[in-house]
């Protein structure tokens, strides 16, 4: 028995080192990631929790982690390496999470490993451990929440149950507004619990604590920037857009072959037939966060917004593997186990090409863009090489408007007009233009950016070696391998109108 133990602890650690292997190999960083970044660094530079000195807007939809970020560049570190360490190490302590949770549940050894062994393998999970994002952090803090709720409600002495659940649940809120889905999921699970035994203790400590935890947040973003929610909301939210959720949503079970773990998670709520029952979260949970996910519409990113639920349907894919073949031979049940994780590795053998389709339902035209983190990454790269450049060339005084608010006005320092609103109030409140994807519906013009006196344009985020059509008073600039322009839209501007410029210097 004590040689299965090791062993077992051994498999884990393997499985532990093959996660942190992938995640390092698949490491990216996106352009939204240097949103948070840009927040924190004026929060340690004494400027406050704001994207441009004297603006309150809440432009971030992450406050804990981009405190997060704050407190490492505080210490020295750079924010990018700092971000992909911290997710990294949340993966990690995630797949230890869903191990134990296994073992709680009745799997044996052996399949405890499972739900582990699918997301070690799995594309999205290494990929979403870095690129800069909350991403994997805020999984790890539902996941552990769900967690701990089933060992307090499995408790036998349930009113002394300090609800750490909540508690971990309402750092989940804080990190990301979905997060009050799974509090309110949650609190649902204690009340029903209370309807059956008439213990109601833990659902008022629960409640408790996530009102302190909530309510503090919310009662300082009030006093703070004047809003119950994040100004991205009002920016990225413009309705309900089921046909675009449908897709993404559709496209992520094609992808990840996981319709049929779906019917696992079912199963894993049910618990009928194992030794210890998790508790009614998991499947209420998974149902509501897609019914979310269907109504806004889903991400631009390739599924970043659904990597909550991937722990739960790999957990529920290992209970219902456990199973089916509780009776049957080793060799079977091995094979199933066998089964799953290759499931979960096609991903990561085929890949992902990105989506952009184009669809007419009644009367309407819906754009629909899912990019592969390869193209992010891409995407960073040349942005990156713009805001080097525009640093070494633009006044101090000068500022910028664009659509790609990440990593060129972190790099450049300049007051920055965000032109899909996310992080400009007036913008992020005006009409949804149609035939947008979704998150990019609130998109000005330069004519806005010329009227608050913005000194330069910068150019459409189109990756091309070629030079991009622009106007005849524009700058381009020739990178060697890609040229990009830029507007001049206020007199006076220090790069000239109609000048063709090196990377570097100027030119002929």
């Amino acid at each position: 028995m004590r040689t299965i133990g090791r062993m077992h602890r051994l498999l884990l650690g393997v499985l532990l080192l093959a996660a942190t292997s992938h995640s390092w190999w698949r490491r990216f960083l996106i352009d939204d990631a240097y949103i948070a970044f840009r927040y924190a660094a004026n929060l340690v530079a004494g400027h406050g929790l704001v994207f441009n000195p004297g603006e309150r807007v809440e432009g971030y939809s992450n406050f804990l982690w981009t405190l997060m970020m704050a407190a490492g560049m505080q210490a020295g570190l750079e924010p990018g390496t700092f971000s992909q360490a911290a997710g990294m190490a949340a993966s990690v302590t995630l797949l230890i999470v869903l191990w134990r949770w296994g073992r709680d549940l009745g799997l044996s050894p052996l399949w405890s490993l499972a739900a582990p062994a699918m997301l070690a393998v799995n594309r999205s999970y290494a990929a979403w451990a870095t690129g800069g994002l909350e991403t994997r952090f805020f999984s790890l803090l539902v996941a552990a929440g769900a967690w701990r709720l089933h060992r307090e409600m499995a408790a036998p002495d349930r009113r002394m149950a300090i609800p750490w659940s909540a508690l971990l649940l309402g750092l989940a809120c804080l990190t990301r507004p979905e997060g009050y889905i799974a509090a309110a999921v949650a609190l649902g699970a204690l009340a029903w619990r209370a309807g059956r035994d008439g213990e109601w203790r833990p659902v008022w400590a629960a409640a408790l604590a996530l009102g302190v935890v909530c309510g503090a947040h919310v009662a300082w973003r009030l006093a703070y920037y004047g809003d119950w929610v994040p100004n991205s909301f009002h920016a990225k939210v413009a309705g309900p857009r089921f046909v675009s959720g449908a897709v993404y949503l559709g496209v992520f079970a094609r992808t990840h072959l996981l319709l049929p773990a779906l019917v696992a998670a079912g199963a894993l709520a049910a618990g009928r037939r194992l030794r210890a029952r998790p508790g009614p979260f998991a499947l209420p949970f998974v149902a509501l966060f897609a019914a979310y996910t269907l109504a806004v519409g889903g991400d631009h990113f390739e599924f970043r917004f659904v990597d909550v639920l991937l722990s739960f349907l790999a957990l529920g894919a290992a209970a219902l593997g456990a199973r089916a073949t509780e009776t049957a031979p080793r060799a079977i049940a091995a094979a199933a186990g066998a089964l799953l994780v290759a499931a979960a590795a096609w991903p990561t053998v085929a890949g992902f090409d990105g989506v952009e389709r184009h669809i007419a339902i009644g009367g309407r035209t819906h754009y629909i863009s899912i990019v592969s983190v390869e193209t992010e990454q891409r995407y960073l790269d040349y942005w990156t090489r713009i805001g080097v450049w525009l640093r070494e060339h633009a006044g101090p005084g000068e500022s910028i408007a664009l659509t790609p608010a990440g990593v060129i006005p972190y790099l450049t320092g300049l007051r920055t007009l965000d032109m899909l609103g996310i992080n400009d109030r007036e913008i992020a409140r005006g009409p949804a233009l149609p035939g947008r994807n979704v998150g990019h519906e609130k998109r000005v013009e330069a004519d806005v950016a010329r009227a608050r006196g913005i000194t330069y344009l910068i150019a459409d985020p189109v990756i091309s070696i070629d030079s991009a059509p622009h106007p005849p008073r524009a700058v381009e600039v020739d990178f060697g391998d890609f040229r990009w322009y830029f507007l001049p839209l206020a007199e006076g501007a220090r790069i000239p109108p109609g000048s063709t410029w090196k990377a570097g210097k100027a030119g002929a």
